[in-house]
């Protein structure tokens, strides 16, 4: 699928421009009625989980932010922001296994 990248416009076909290097992560592969499969990277080791979706919800919340001139306020604007939250529950995979780990630091091979 041709994408172009949010943040400079280029196209790109992988999860990450290659001009900017920005990451284009596609939730919209992740089916909220069926179970799948994610992946995460965290403390140099990447978790391979089947999970299913248990809640998903937007929030919208206005912030004021103060704008200063001359050490006086000049203007008050609103700020908005968007919260996501997204809630799984790992589930067993065909091999009764919950959790797949991969050291990053196995796969380093020393000369």
């Amino acid at each position: 699928m041709n994408r172009n990248c949010p943040n400079c416009g280029a196209p790109i076909e992988a999860v990450k421009c290659p001009y900017c290097g920005t990451l284009l992560l596609d939730f919209a592969d992740i089916d909220t009625s069926k179970p799948t499969f994610v992946r995460i990277k965290m403390d140099n080791r990447i978790y391979m989980v089947k999970v299913r979706v248990d809640d998903l919800t937007f929030q919208q919340t206005n912030d004021t932010c103060s704008l200063y001139a001359d050490d006086k306020v000049f203007e008050t604007v609103e700020r908005p922001e968007l919260r996501i939250g997204l809630q799984m529950t790992a589930l067993y995979d065909e091999d009764g296994i919950i959790l797949r780990r991969k050291d990053l630091s196995d796969s380093i091979t020393s000369k």
